[in-house]
């Protein structure tokens, strides 16, 4: 499901906007899923949330 979203924002709406950081807020049980596909810590906690974030030239889909 990731792939697939990660996708849809590289071929239709990265071309019309200049994002080049997509952050997220994390439950402290799924760290492991994000840091897997790309994503990193931001330093920044939030109750049970972990704020992390990928860069969108980091995507590793063609």
């Amino acid at each position: 499901m990731m792939f697939y979203t990660f996708q849809y924002i590289k071929n239709f709406i990265l071309p019309h906007i200049g994002a080049c950081l997509i952050t997220l807020q994390s439950e402290k049980d799924v760290v492991k899923f994000y840091e897997e596909i790309g994503f990193c810590k931001t330093g920044q906690t939030r109750d049970k949330n972990i704020s992390m974030a990928v860069l969108t030239n980091e995507f590793f889909i063609e």
